[in-house]
């Protein structure tokens, strides 16, 4: 469980990040590949940490990639939800 957790707070860390970088301009070049960066690196703890999460809390292996994508939505959103940023 304590690895699910840690796996958690990095996506919610790097959704953190990526949500401060988009308050920026976005119109310079340097912003833009950093915010695109920070996007790549927020969708992979994301992905990770539901694949860990499925596997060790569901006990489902998400060799299915459009299982997995389903439950990264789910759980992006309700972080968003959570943090009082969304829905």
């Amino acid at each position: 469980m304590e690895r699910v957790r840690q796996s958690i707070d990095i996506a919610r860390n790097a959704l953190l990040t990526l949500e401060e970088i988009l308050t920026l301009d976005v119109s310079s070049d340097i912003i833009r590949d950093a915010a695109i960066q920070r996007f790549e690196y927020t969708f992979e703890a994301v992905w990770k940490a539901g694949k860990r999460f499925l596997l060790e809390i569901e006990g489902v292996d998400a060799g299915h990639a459009r299982l997995l994508r389903l439950w990264v939505d789910a759980m992006a959103q309700r972080m968003l939800e959570t943090d009082g940023h969304g829905g």
